[in-house]
C-alpha cells in the first residue's frame, strides 16, 4: 500500500479519505493519532490490523465539538458534562455509554466508548473535514512508545495505511487522562496531562466538591468493579505498551542509579545504555562513548521527549535505558498531571504494572 503524505493545505482530501473509509495518521496535542471512520465496522478492523492491535483493546474516538457527542454516547450524566465543558479541548477522555451508531468493534465490544476533543488545531480542522466521528488510537505498532513526532509514523506505519498528515511534534507528548464517572464517583482509569487536583477544582468550582474523586496512581482506590475491570475500558492498560525493543530500567535518586549502574556494568562492562533524567549527576561511571546522559529542564520536557529519545536510542542500537522516575509529590496541579502520567508509562515501558 502506498501511504500519501498530506500537508497541512491538504486536510480537506485527508478528511475525505478517512470518511470514505480510510485511515490517515494526524497530530494531536498528546501523541499522533490513527484515524478511521468511527461509524464503519470496516475502518475499526482495519485500525487493529494496521497496528497489530488486539481487537479487544477499545479505541477512542474524537469529535470536534460538543454538539457531536449525541453521535457518539448514548447519553452523558451531569458530571461527565460539567468535565467536558470545563476541561475540553484537551488531554481528557471521558468513557460514556456508547450511541448504537457506534460499531461494537470500535469498543473492543463494551457498553462504552471513550470519547474527547482534542486541543491541536490541525486535529479539530481535520475533524470537521471529516464530519465524521474518528476513532483514533496512537499511530504505532501496538506496544509500542506513542508516535510524537511525524517521522516516528512514518517509520512505524508507511506502506500499511493510508495517509499521514505532516504536522509539529506533539505539544504534551504523552497520552490523554482517561476518566469515568460510575456509581456516583470519578475515577481516573489512566493519568494524562490533566491530574487530579485540576478535576478536584472544576468539581469543586460546580458545586460537586463531595463528590469522591479517585485516583490508583494518586494512591487513592481503585475503580469499584476492580482493576481487571477498569483496564478492560481502557487503552493501554491490558497490554503491555510504550516499550521500545531493548531493555528499560528505572530509577528515583542518585542512590538507585549507582546501584542500578553497578549492577549492569559488574554484568556487562561494555554496556551501551543511555540515562534519561531531570537530574544532574557529577560521579556517573561514563566514558563518553558507549553512555549517554540527556537531561531535560523539567517534567513537561521530559514527556515531550520521552518517546521519541527512547525511540531513537533504539534505531542507535543502545542495549539500555535507564528513565529516571519521578516520584517528588510537590508540584503544581498541572505538573502533579504530567507527574503520574510519566510514571505510568515509565512502569509500563519498564513492563511493571
Amino acid at each position: 500500500m502506498e501511504t500519501r503524505i498530506f500537508l497541512p493545505g491538504q486536510l480537506q482530501e485527508a478528511g475525505r479519505l478517512i470518511r470514505s473509509g480510510g485511515l490517515v495518521a494526524f497530530p494531536t496535542e498528546t501523541v499522533y493519532g490513527l484515524g478511521g471512520n468511527a461509524f464503519l465496522h470496516d475502518s475499526a478492523r482495519a485500525i487493529y490490523a494496521a497496528k497489530g492491535r488486539p481487537s479487544d483493546n477499545p479505541l477512542i474516538v474524537h469529535i470536534p465539538s460538543l454538539d457531536r457527542m449525541s453521535q457518539v454516547c448514548g447519553g452523558v450524566d451531569p458530571v461527565s458534562q460539567i468535565l467536558a465543558e470545563a476541561l475540553w479541548p484537551g488531554p481528557l477522555t471521558l468513557i460514556l455509554p456508547k450511541s448504537p451508531s457506534i460499531p461494537g468493534s470500535v469498543t473492543g465490544g463494551l457498553a462504552t466508548v471513550g470519547v474527547r476533543i482534542p486541543d491541536d488545531p490541525t486535529a479539530m480542522e481535520l475533524l470537521r473535514f471529516a464530519d465524521v466521528p474518528v476513532a483514533a488510537p496512537s499511530a504505532n505498532t501496538s506496544g509500542r512508545p506513542s508516535p510524537t513526532a511525524f517521522w516516528m509514523v512514518q517509520r512505524d506505519l508507511s506502506g500499511r495505511i493510508d495517509g499521514i498528515v505532516k504536522g509539529p511534534d506533539t505539544r504534551i507528548g504523552l497520552e490523554s487522562t482517561i476518566l469515568r464517572v460510575d456509581q456516583g464517583s470519578v475515577f481516573i482509569l489512566r493519568p494524562g496531562a490533566i491530574g487530579i487536583e485540576q478535576i478536584r477544582q472544576v468539581l469543586d468550582e460546580a458545586g460537586m466538591s463531595a463528590i469522591p474523586l479517585y485516583s490508583p496512581m494518586e494512591g487513592t482506590a481503585e475503580h469499584p468493579e476492580g482493576t481487571d475491570a477498569a483496564h478492560h475500558q481502557v487503552p493501554g492498560s491490558r497490554y503491555r505498551h510504550y516499550s521500545p525493543s531493548i531493555r528499560v530500567r528505572r530509577f528515583s535518586d542518585g542512590a538507585s542509579l549507582t546501584a542500578l549502574l553497578q549492577d549492569e556494568l559488574n554484568e556487562n562492562p561494555d554496556l551501551r545504555f543511555a540515562i534519561l533524567t531531570t537530574q544532574r549527576f557529577s560521579t556517573l561511571p561514563l566514558d563518553g562513548q558507549s553512555q549517554r546522559v540527556v537531561v531535560y529542564a523539567d517534567l513537561d520536557h521530559y514527556a515531550r521527549q520521552l518517546y521519541k529519545d527512547m525511540v531513537q536510542l533504539e534505531s542507535e542500537d543502545y542495549q539500555l535505558i535507564i528513565l529516571h522516575y519521578p516520584s517528588s509529590t510537590v508540584f503544581s496541579p498541572q505538573e502533579g498531571g504530567i507527574r503520574s502520567a510519566l510514571q505510568d508509562r515509565i512502569r509500563r515501558a519498564c513492563g511493571d504494572e
